[in-house]
């Protein structure tokens, strides 16, 4: 189970109805991430579960972990150095 299953399975353990990705990734990530959950949601028997994601409209394809806010371009777009 990777951390992001977990994650979502922590928390509707704890009374969560909806659990989701935020915009840190694009949309290839983000529905690959939201199939882990909702796998292992449905395994842990959280049927009833709401899923959702709002991924980011381009493609981040050199993003580490932290998504789009650790590219060297953030927050303008170009280093201003």
């Amino acid at each position: 189970m990777t951390l992001r299953a977990l994650t979502a399975r922590v928390m509707c353990m704890s009374g969560a109805q909806i659990v989701g990705t935020n915009c840190h990734f694009d949309t290839d990530t983000s529905l690959k991430t939201i199939k882990l959950m909702k796998e292992t949601l449905e395994r842990e028997g959280f049927n009833n579960t709401y899923l959702m994601t709002q991924p980011l409209a381009y493609w981040t394809k050199d993003c580490n972990k932290q998504g789009f806010i650790a590219l060297p371009e953030f927050p303008f777009g170009e280093s201003i150095a």
